[in-house]
């Protein structure tokens, strides 16, 4: 835990002058992230083929068509599959980032989990993957969800957060699966590294983001009786957006059931 402190540390020291720099090599493009004090190598793996893109917008599609099992089987299987032809034998240590903050989170960890010193020498088997294949792990888990079937859901999640370890969006979704299955002290702390993900998620999706993170934990306290920490998780929600109706709900939920607690005195 200490490692990973000195990281959040470090990283909250990065200029705003930090760059990605990105050179052609043979198979794979290098990804430099230099601050005023350190300089940070990465492989970028070969971007994924076109039709890889065209199978996730057409599952995209299919989900909003309300299609689930075609979107599942027809589209999202096919882009893990390409996954796990190409990218999971081939490349190891991969992270799969949406943003170049979390790039340069994920070499950092991985350095540190894996014993590599944080120097200038150069990662030849760190590698960034397209988001792609994170984000079908991820569709695979909401599918299988909405389909209820949690458990499989919660699989895909996994191994979504396995590519991406603090994608608030990942880790927001499979805290719902520990909700449904009424683990509300499980669920709270997937939602509190959420929350804390969100701090690095891209600028148009980091409010969205903290706002579902907070109703999460707070809907977990609420079921764990903790009624004056939940009141505090969903003004924090509305903090960020006052017109947040589900946080609204909520705060009214937890004065009626003060009100009932009183009664029943």
């Amino acid at each position: 835990m200490k490692k990973y402190a000195i990281i959040i540390i470090f990283l909250s020291t990065i200029s705003s002058k930090a760059i990605a720099q990105e050179n052609k090599t043979n198979q794979t493009t290098e990804m430099t992230v230099s601050s005023d004090t350190y300089s940070v190598s990465a492989l970028v793996a070969d971007d994924a083929s076109k039709e890889v893109y065209e199978l996730m917008n057409k599952a995209t599609n299919s989900v909003g068509e309300g299609d689930l099992n075609t979107a599942l089987e027809k589209y999202i299987n096919p882009i893990i599959k390409v996954f796990e032809q190409e990218y999971k034998n081939k490349y190891t240590l991969m992270y799969s980032a949406r943003s170049s903050q979390e790039s340069i989170i994920y070499s950092l960890e991985m350095l540190v989990v894996h014993g590599i010193p944080i120097d200038k020498k150069k990662l030849s088997n760190v590698y960034r993957i397209p988001y792609v294949f994170a984000k079908a792990f991820y569709a695979k888990g909401s599918v299988n969800i909405s389909l209820g079937r949690i458990n499989l859901g919660r699989k895909a999640l996994e191994k979504a957060i396995t590519l991406a370890p603090r994608n608030s969006l990942f880790l927001s979704e499979l805290g719902y699966t520990y909700q449904v299955d009424e683990k509300f002290t499980e669920a709270m702390e997937i939602y509190e590294k959420a929350l804390s993900g969100a701090e690095h998620s891209p600028d148009t999706e980091k409010k969205r983001e903290k706002g579902r993170a907070l109703r999460g934990i707070g809907y977990s306290l609420i079921e764990l009786n903790r009624l004056d920490e939940a009141e505090e998780k969903y003004q924090q929600a509305l903090a960020i957006n006052p017109s947040d109706g589900k946080s609204l709900n909520e705060l009214k939920y937890i004065k009626n059931l003060r009100q009932k607690n009183v009664g029943n005195k």
